[in-house]
């Protein structure tokens, strides 16, 4: 479920961004405003699209806990789609 401060990492220009749900918004659609942690502007981007990534991201979380010891893991097709979007 996402909430205000939940962490979300997508790839941007071809290189991982972590983001922090800085808002979500209901109307006139429902989309959720993306901080990034290390500073920079503000991004929006669809509730749908955000749950999908997030949904990504937490089973590979668990599939890297496993590989930690393999260095960076790419980031999940689903995520990378999302963004291109």
């Amino acid at each position: 479920m996402l909430t205000i401060g939940t962490h979300l990492d997508t790839l941007t220009a071809g290189r991982r961004v972590r983001y922090r749900i800085a808002a979500i918004r209901r109307a006139p659609f429902s989309y959720v405003e993306l901080e990034p942690v290390l500073g920079g502007p503000r991004r929006q981007l669809p509730l749908h699209i955000a749950e999908r990534i997030l949904r990504a991201t937490d089973t590979s979380t668990m599939l890297n806990a496993e590989r930690a010891s393999t260095g960076p893991v790419p980031a999940p097709r689903a995520a990378r789609r999302a963004t291109k979007r």
